[in-house]
């Protein structure tokens, strides 16, 4: 991260679980540390343990999300929002990917970003009136969106890969 001076988006742990029970609180406040000492770059940050995302102090350069792939139950679905809200930071955004159902349609007014992909290993495509639904929300609420190229067997290169500002 010294080298890279222009302002920049990094996906945190793109590949793995920070909050996971594995990870020490001292190794993650290292990691937040480390993150706070480069304001001029966003790291997104994703979990799937908001529970435990929730007890940490975040700089305000840091974007966190939650997965959702719809197949959690209702009440989880609940719960992994209400506690994104909770999380004191600047931007807040659901994943849906992999999508592997059609999730509840509620508290997404708590996000200011979507991300919306397929399984990729092996792959398997969301419904597509799943993803055409999530897109019309998104525009009828001014939501930017980031259609995964993953998505192209699907929808063709007419992918939307917005960012919030």
């Amino acid at each position: 991260m010294k080298k890279v001076k222009k302002p920049s988006r990094d996906f945190l742990c793109s590949m793995h679980e920070l909050f996971g029970s594995w990870i020490s609180s001292e190794w993650i406040n290292k990691i937040l540390q480390a993150v706070k000492n480069y304001p001029q770059h966003a790291f997104q940050i994703l979990t799937k343990c908001p529970e435990r995302a929730l007890h940490f102090h975040y700089p305000r350069n840091v974007w966190m999300g939650i997965t959702i792939t719809g197949e959690e139950s209702k009440d989880r679905q609940i719960k992994m929002l209400a506690l994104l809200r909770e999380i004191d930071t600047r931007v807040r955004f659901i994943s849906f990917e992999p999508l592997l159902a059609m999730p509840a349609d509620f508290g997404w007014e708590i996000a200011n970003w979507f991300i919306m992909g397929a399984k990729t290993n092996p792959y398997l495509a969301p419904n597509k009136h799943w993803i055409d639904y999530l897109i019309r929300y998104s525009e009828e609420t001014g939501m930017p969106i980031f259609l995964k190229d993953n998505l192209k067997p699907l929808l063709g290169n007419n992918l939307r890969q917005e960012f919030p500002v």
